[in-house]
């Protein structure tokens, strides 16, 4: 073998050897690897989860931002007024507009927050930032307000028989009759 290429043998046998050192032993890092435990921990807050399943302080806590959802002048309505001055969106008709659809849902409906927190989270959604009820009604309606996106492959998750049936059972607690059949001529909610 010529001088040159035993050199360059040399040294790459002397390249490996040092790469090899460097190098754990397989034992050294099987040892190690089954001593790693991953832990996943999801931080699950009151926006996620049912009214019964909530803490005491959980639920003091949803009932506050609640009441100032509801409440005109509180941080959290302080969106709306700045979506007026912005947009000049929200107007005297807007807001009574929407004033008229909470009463009815509160008396008429005898709807609660609770029971559109649960129906929202029953239908796998999160409350909104703003949790007032409007916008829950207007998620719920978001997600199951149109008839022909139900039957879209992307929705066969959201809009199964059984998730349905658990948003109308969370809207029903109030003795509110809901549901029934697609041949049924019977109006989906009571006149007022």
């Amino acid at each position: 073998m010529p001088a040159s290429c035993t050199e360059n043998y040399q040294l790459g046998v002397a390249r490996k050897q040092r790469q090899e050192d460097r190098n754990h032993s397989h034992s050294k890092m099987a040892s190690t690897i089954s001593k790693i435990t991953y832990v996943f921990q999801e931080a699950v807050l009151w926006h996620s989860k049912m009214y019964t399943d909530m803490s005491s302080d959980e639920q003091d806590l949803a009932t506050k931002k609640w009441r100032e959802a509801e409440e005109p002048g509180t941080a959290s309505s302080k969106d709306a007024v700045e979506a007026h001055e912005n947009s000049c969106v929200l107007s005297e008709e807007d807001a009574d507009i929407q004033n008229r659809m909470k009463e009815y849902m509160m008396k008429s409906l005898k709807w609660s927050h609770k029971e559109l927190h649960d129906a929202l989270v029953s239908a796998g959604m999160s409350a909104p930032e703003t949790p007032s009820m409007v916008k829950y009604l207007a998620a719920l309606h978001h997600q199951f307000g149109d008839d022909k996106l139900g039957f879209l492959p992307q929705n066969w998750q959201s809009h199964s028989k059984h998730r349905i049936q658990e948003v109308l059972r969370c809207l029903r607690r109030t003795g509110l009759k809901l549901g029934g059949k697609l041949g049924d001529k019977k109006m989906f909610l009571p006149n007022a």
